[in-house]
């Protein structure tokens, strides 16, 4: 293996690994979004009778910070994903797949 295919190869490892560690953190963040005491605390304390306004906003305000977080990282994991097919030479190819998926299903049928 000479330097360049060397360097080509290790390009790829490294964003491969880049990308399942952001799919590892996506799902952590996905999980404790959907499962996180903020939401279960704002549906409480919207069910209380006579609480005050400025509360639900606040919590929701925490939501949705959340739900911005999950987003960035959702970005993040898109951006690798392409990053990686560019580096492994699977983003030329000409007929494209989903490599992320066990079936590596065509995504778009000519």
């Amino acid at each position: 293996m000479n330097q360049t295919q060397w360097e080509s190869a290790s390009k790829e490892f490294r964003f491969r690994e880049e990308l399942k560690d952001l799919i590892n953190r996506w799902q952590l963040f996905k999980e404790k979004a959907a499962n996180g005491h903020t939401r279960k605390l704002y549906t409480q304390v919207s069910q209380i009778p006579g609480e005050k306004p400025l509360t639900l906003v606040q919590i929701k305000e925490q939501l949705l910070k959340q739900e911005q977080l999950l987003l960035e990282v959702e970005t993040q994991v898109y951006n690798a994903y392409l990053q990686w097919l560019a580096a492994s030479g699977l983003l030329a190819e000409d007929v494209p797949r989903n490599y992320l998926s066990v079936e590596r299903e065509v995504l778009i049928r000519k």
